[in-house]
């Protein structure tokens, strides 16, 4: 059997179930028929001469989302067995909880890496590699009709496709997952090709002009409404509603399209090109959408290029190969256990928040200057700046997200963040408009012992919606002099001057002391080469070119480790670089410009000023006053 018979066959099974379900609750038992009818039509047409691109295409959606449910399915088999104590390439030995054996991870942790392996050869294209195991005959999607709603005919559905998966070898405990109701494989392959359907032109083509049309033809026969494809996608959803974490992450992650000014159709063929990288990192940050967004971001641009740029460089062998997941991340806010170096600043945000009386602080960093990550440092970190006996309740809020564009959803959002951490509400949601109820839970919280610290992220966001914003500042000056809050706010320049570009008066300058994030140090800088392996040379040649700005080092240290050829990182860095520079440019104030621009001549010598020490703090200029890397001193020579 070929792939595309394999993938048509599991794709007859989702659409059998999730298209007779709508018809069950919407019609009455003539819907039967009028599906089969429909199927068949659409099983001749797909089958039939001129359709193989669109066989392919199904085919590689389809076995896309199977692969992707075995692995959320293997993952999650193995935070169960080893309670999270485990690495996904299995270099650590594993922890087996009790009842479990260390025999079933190594197994699961085989069966993680094949799974990821087929991954990237079916992103690459190489379609060879799906299997051929046949899961069902078609003659048994169309059985009697009151067969059509037997559970005991979708169990054997069920674990006819869990087989597929099986080995002799596998763990007990992991086929019973594979096969159980609501949560099992069937229902992860549901989730994934939902958003296949959701964002892949080719399969939304396929089923709109195809399979839709054809049951709709029967339904005018009956009178009833036509089926259309968000019925599809719903009804997908709903036989996987059971999996919270693998429906949210899917959800956000088209938010995080839409947030992006994107529609779903707009970046459909990019996103259908990357969607199991976009997928793990939806699920790594289910709640995080910002971090989503920035990754994103990044993907689309990359793929834009590569698509009008038509480049080479992947297909052109690396003079290094590396093993292994790149451990570089350029994007994303980094891990707390990949965080390195900002001693000082995280001493300054210790000595305010963690002092005996608790003081507020504005972390002050240029675009992708390492502003979320210090923040999920600081949240993942609590410990190391506030003590226990202090009871520090931390609460992230990143104002790009749609739930906090008005102060109400900001509000609840600490309501429930509050509510998380101490298993009670600390006021209920009906009185978020009550100043007088908000003001009691938070003196509640302090009285009681609790220190409460609000982390905002993003705060140039309130500028765009700045009417909602124009009081905000002074009630949440008013809870911190007040000593309900600590605020610790992230910002790519002074809360104050912000406050003055939108020629208001700041309500925060004498509670927030200011800490400014610049270029890494060099011994941290050091341990961040280190830990990727890279050696002297290859250092070398990303501080030449990146200087020790942390997103622009961590790009470059991943082009070198993915390419392993100069020439080749060099390429892809300055394809990856251009658009950010030009980010950060168009942020800049004129004077910085000037200074940048007679800091990029030749034998440039220029007389101390206010603005050239505020660029030194940033980073943007070293110490003796020369450009910040090779890259950014290039562009900067560009500019008009």
């Amino acid at each position: 059997m070929d792939p595309a018979t394999w993938s048509w066959l599991t794709c007859a099974w989702l659409i059998e179930t999730s298209v007779a379900g709508i018809l069950g609750n919407r019609l009455d038992a003539r819907a039967t028929d009028v599906w089969a009818q429909g199927w068949q039509a659409f099983d001749q047409k797909l089958r039939g001469g001129g359709r193989a691109v669109i066989n392919h295409d199904l085919a590689v959606a389809v076995h896309r989302a199977f692969l992707l449910a075995q692995r959320s399915l293997v993952s999650d088999c193995l935070g169960e067995f080893t309670g999270g104590t485990w690495t996904e390439l299995g270099i650590n030995a594993p922890v087996a909880l009790p009842g479990y054996k260390i025999s079933d991870i190594e197994w699961l942790q085989g069966k993680l890496r094949q799974v990821k392996a087929d991954i990237q050869k079916l992103e690459k294209g190489n379609f060879e590699n799906i299997p051929t195991q046949a899961l069902v005959a078609s003659e048994r999607l169309f059985q009697a009709d009151q067969e059509l709603g037997d559970e005991e005919t979708k169990r054997s559905l069920r674990a006819q496709l869990a087989t597929t998966v099986f080995e002799q070898t596998a763990p007990v405990a992991y086929r019973e997952r594979a096969t159980a109701e609501r949560t099992g494989l069937f229902e992860r392959l549901s989730a994934f090709f939902a958003f296949e359907l959701k964002t892949n032109p080719s399969v939304q083509g396929l089923f709109q002009d195809q399979l839709l049309v054809q049951i709709n033809e029967q339904l005018i026969g009956l009178s009833a409404q036509p089926l259309v494809l968000d019925e599809l996608e719903k009804a997908l959803k709903e036989v996987a509603k059971d999996l919270p974490a693998v429906l949210a992450s899917i959800d956000n992650l088209e938010l995080a399209i839409q947030d992006l000014g994107k529609s779903v159709d707009e970046v459909g063929w990019l996103v259908a090109q990357r969607t199991d990288e976009l997928i793990r990192v939806a699920i790594t940050h289910t709640d995080d959408l910002a971090q989503i967004k920035l990754l994103l971001a990044d993907v689309l641009i990359e793929l834009q290029s590569q698509h009008a740029v038509s480049s080479t460089v992947a297909l052109v062998k690396t003079n290094r190969v590396r093993e292994g997941p790149n451990p570089f991340t350029y994007g994303p806010a980094v891990s707390p256990e990949g965080f390195y170096g900002r001693r000082q600043n995280l001493a300054d945000i210790r000595n305010r928040i963690g002092g005996i009386e608790p003081q507020s602080i504005n972390i002050v960093g240029l675009r992708r200057n390492g502003k979320s990550s210090i923040l999920r440092y600081v949240k993942g970190r609590t410990e190391e700046f506030c003590s226990h006996d202090k009871k520090p309740l931390v609460v992230l809020l990143d104002l790009q997200d749609r739930r906090f564009h008005q102060p109400s959803g900001i509000v609840e959002g600490l309501r429930r963040a509050i509510a998380k951490q101490t298993g009670a509400e600390p006021w209920a949601s009906a009185t978020n408009d009550d100043p007088f109820e908000v003001g009691d839970g938070l003196e509640t919280l302090r009285d009681t012992g609790y220190r409460l610290i609000v982390m905002f992220d993003e705060f140039e966001a309130i500028s765009k919606r700045l009417e909602a914003f124009r009081d905000w500042g002074d009630d949440w000056r008013s809870k911190a002099s007040s000593g309900l809050v600590t605020l610790v706010i992230a910002s790519k320049r002074p809360v104050g001057e912000i406050y003055q570009t939108l020629e208001l008066t700041s309500p925060f300058d004498n509670v927030l002391s200011t800490t400014i994030l610049g270029a890494l140090k060099p011994d941290p800088w050091q341990r961040l080469l280190q830990a990727g392996g890279l050696s002297a040379n290859e250092k070398q040649w990303v501080d030449s070119l990146a200087g020790k700005l942390p997103y622009y080092t961590q790009l470059a240290a991943a082009m070198i480790w993915q390419h392993g050829s100069v020439d080749l990182a060099h390429g892809g860095f300055a394809q990856q670089s251009q658009q950010r520079f030009e980010e950060l440019w168009r942020e800049l104030q004129p004077l910085e410009r000037s200074v940048l621009q007679c800091a990029a001549k030749p034998d440039s010598q220029q007389s101390p000023c206010a603005t050239t020490e505020t660029l030194k703090l940033h980073g943007l200029l070293q110490t003796n006053g020369q450009l910040c890397g090779s890259a950014l001193s290039a562009f900067v020579r560009q500019q008009p």
